[in-house]
């Protein structure tokens, strides 16, 4: 797709079919979220963490997930280890948004999601079973997927521009 097509077709999915996405489309998501710009280019102060399979799915049920990722058979988060909330939160929802943008571009549907990083962040098994480093604090996630179906509303996209 072209840009503009893929600004375009971007939206938000909360319905996904089980199929797992592929490898190859999973690195491009992950290169695309990696060519994000963060503040002060400290990108080692950030990590992407995967979730999918046998893992993701003791983690739904494990701890009651499901709604918070709708389904989805992929969920990656945005970690970061700098304290300065504003500028991690800014960092996501860069990050996430490039990542959005190529799961679109490769015809997979997605949702930016702060819900299950709260869960995360609140359930110290939760933070065991997933091995995640103290030093990092978990910001976002976004859930990614093959949509089951076209049930985005017809929302007027308008936003109003004052010169």
């Amino acid at each position: 797709m072209e840009l503009d097509e893929v600004i375009i077709a971007r939206r938000s999915c909360r319905y996904y079919l089980p199929n797992e996405v592929e490898e190859d489309k999973i690195n491009l998501i992950l290169k695309a979220g990696m060519f994000a710009p963060v503040a002060c280019g400290r990108y080692e102060n950030i990590l992407l963490y995967v979730l999918k399979g046998e893992k993701l799915k003791s983690l739904v049920k494990a701890h009651s997930f499901s709604s918070k990722i709708y389904g989805a058979p992929l969920v990656i988060m945005v970690l970061h280890k700098e304290n300065n909330v504003e500028l991690r939160n800014e960092d996501a929802g860069a990050i996430i948004q490039n990542m959005c943008l190529k799961a679109t571009d490769l015809g997979l549907g997605s949702v930016f999601n702060y819900s299950i990083a709260q869960e995360i962040k609140n359930n110290p098994q939760t933070i065991d079973y997933l091995k995640i480093l103290n030093k990092y604090d978990v910001v976002a996630g976004v859930a990614i997927g093959y949509k089951s179906s076209e049930k985005t509303k017809n929302i007027k996209h308008e936003i109003k521009v004052i010169y």
